[in-house]
This record gives C-alpha cells, structure tokens and sequence, in this order.
C-alpha cells in the first residue's frame, strides 16, 4: 500500500470509501445488538475498530504535509 504514502487522488478516495464502510459496518453492529444478537455485535465492532484503527493511521500518516487529509 505504498500509494497510501504518497499523497494523490486514490489516497482522498480511499479514506471517503473507508468511512462509508465504517459508517456502514456500524450500523449492522447496532442493529445486530437491538436485535438481541450480542456476540454478532460485538464481532463485528472489532472489525470496526480496526477498520477506524487503520484509516485513521492513513490521514495521521501525512496530515502536516497535505491538510486536506483532516477534513
């Protein structure tokens, strides 16, 4: 992933897909959990956390040089 280094296009592409998948898998966790299925939820926030986990280090990686990341 060394595109995700050096700046451009796919890298602002990447991080707007990674959110809307987070935003997604949250929601399948929350419904799980109302639903009653706990160990679903739960599954699934872990993935979640590690989706956060990864497209947060990808806008940290490089926000001093390129401050467009952060919004």
């Amino acid at each position: 992933m060394d595109f995700l280094q050096e700046g451009g296009f796919l890298v602002y592409l990447f991080i707007f897909v990674g959110k809307i998948l987070e935003v997604t898998v949250s929601t399948v966790r929350v419904v799980l959990i109302n639903r009653g299925e706990k160990e679903k939820g739960a599954i699934i926030a872990f993935f979640e956390i590690l989706l956060w986990l990864f497209i947060t280090g990808t806008v940290l990686a490089g926000f001093q040089d390129d401050i467009i990341r952060v919004f």
